[in-house]
C-alpha cells in the first residue's frame, strides 16, 4: 500500500503535467521532482501534512531543508537554481508572497494546486477526494494563476546569503547523537527520561502542554513519568481529543536493555482513567515491546478503549528527521495509530 505522502507526490506530479505549463516533469533521486521550462530548471520538494492549515514552524523547517538542497545544487549550475516548495496545506496570500521574497523560493500551497486543476476536472476530483477538501475552501478561498506564481522579476538567480542557523540544523543531529550514545539499563533511567522530555518538547511543544513529570496519583500509591494536556493543533491530536475522548496523554520512559513485556503495559494501563479523560499512553522503550506486551496493548484497546502505543529508538529518530525536513512528526504517530487500529482483531 502506497504511503499517503507518496500518493500526494504522485497526485501533484499529475497536476503539474496536466497544466502543460512545463516542458518536462521528472522524478528525482535528490529531491522530489525536476521541472523544465525552456532554459529554466526547477527543483521541487513536496510536503504532505494531514492538517489543512499550514503550521509556520514546519514550513520554516521545510524551507531550511530546501535552501540547503538549493545551495548544494547551485554549485553545479552557474546560472543558479529555481526552487519550489509544494505543500498540501493552505497559507494566506500575503504570507506566501513574504516567504517567496525572503527565501528566493516559490511556494505552491493547496489553494494554488486547486487553481491549477481548473482545466482538469479529473485532477481536481482526485485532489478534492484525497485531501478531503471542504466546500468552504473551494468556494471562499482562491489560489493564484500559474502565470502569476512564476512571474517574478527578481525572485530567481539571486545570490542568497547563507546563514549558518538556516543551512545547518545541528540540534536534531545533536539529539539523535545523544540518544544513540545513552546506554540502556537501570543506571541511566534518569538521563533517558530527561533526554526524552527534551526531545518530545522539541517535537510537540505546540501540541502538548503541562509536561508534569514524575506525577504522583492522588492516593500516593502510583507515580507515572509524565502527563500532558493535548491541544487540537493538528489532525492527530484532534483525533485523540474528538475520537478517543482523551484530553490528556500519559508518557512513560523505559530505558531497558531489552524489549518491555506485558507487565510494563499492564502497569501503564492502570494509570489510564476514562472519567479523567486520560485514555492514551505512549511508552518509549529503547528496543520496543515483545509479543506479549503488544497483545496486552491490543487487549487494552479492544476491551477498554484505551490506546497504548510503544515506540522505540528508531521511531524517535524518524520523528526527529521528519521534523528537521519540515514534515509533521505527529503524522508519523497518526500512521502508527492507523496501522494499530486497522489490525486490531476482535
Amino acid at each position: 500500500m502506497m504511503h499517503e505522502a507518496k500518493q500526494f507526490e504522485v497526485l501533484v506530479k499529475g497536476i503539474l503535467e496536466a497544466t502543460e505549463y512545463f516542458d518536462s516533469v521528472e522524478w528525482s533521486e535528490q529531491y522530489d521532482f525536476v521541472l523544465g521550462k525552456g532554459q529554466e530548471q526547477y527543483i521541487v520538494e513536496v510536503k504532505y501534512y494531514r492538517t489543512m492549515r499550514a503550521q509556520p514552524q514546519l514550513i520554516n523547517k521545510a524551507l531550511n531543508s530546501l535552501r540547503r538542497i538549493k545551495e548544494l545544487k547551485q554549485d553545479e549550475i552557474d546560472d543558479g537554481v529555481n526552487a519550489i516548495l509544494i505543500v498540501s496545506s493552505y497559507l494566506e496570500l500575503e504570507l506566501k508572497q513574504t516567504i517567496e521574497e525572503d527565501n528566493d523560493i516559490v511556494v505552491i500551497d493547496l489553494l494554488d494546486l486547486i487553481n491549477m486543476t481548473s482545466h482538469s476536472p479529473e485532477s481536481r476530483d482526485k485532489l478534492v477526494r484525497f485531501l478531503e477538501i471542504t466546500d468552504d475552501i473551494l468556494i471562499n478561498h482562491k489560489g493564484r494563476e500559474i502565470d502569476d506564481i512564476f512571474y517574478k522579476e527578481n525572485i530567481y538567480h539571486q545570490t542568497v546569503e547563507c546563514r549558518d542557523e538556516d543551512l545547518v540544523d545541528n540540534y536534531c543531529e545533536h539529539l539523535i547523537s545523544e540518544l544513540k550514545n545513552l546506554s540502556p539499563g537501570p543506571s541511566g533511567w534518569r538521563e533517558y527520561e530527561k533526554l526524552m522530555l527534551i526531545i518530545l518538547q522539541y517535537l510537540f511543544d505546540g501540541d502538548l502542554k503541562g509536561w508534569v513529570s514524575q506525577c504522583e496519583s492522588e492516593n500516593k500509591l502510583n507515580r507515572y513519568d509524565c502527563v500532558c494536556s493535548v491541544k487540537k493543533n493538528t489532525e492527530f491530536w484532534s483525533f485523540i481529543i474528538e475520537q478517543l475522548k482523551s484530553n490528556y496523554i500519559l508518557l512513560e520512559f523505559k530505558n531497558y536493555s531489552n524489549e518491555i513485556g506485558q507487565g510494563e503495559v499492564l502497569t501503564t494501563e492502570k494509570y489510564l482513567y476514562d472519567n479523567a479523560f486520560r485514555k492514551i499512553a505512549l511508552i518509549f522503550s529503547r528496543f520496543g515491546a515483545d509479543h506479549s506486551a503488544l497483545e496486552m496493548c491490543n487487549g487494552a484497546m479492544r476491551e477498554n478503549g484505551r490506546l497504548i502505543l510503544v515506540l522505540d529508538d528508531n521511531d524517535i529518530i524518524e520523528m526527529l528527521l521528519r521534523e528537521d525536513r519540515g514534515d509533521d512528526p505527529s503524522d508519523y504517530l497518526f500512521d502508527k495509530v492507523d496501522k494499530f487500529l486497522m489490525r486490531l482483531s476482535r
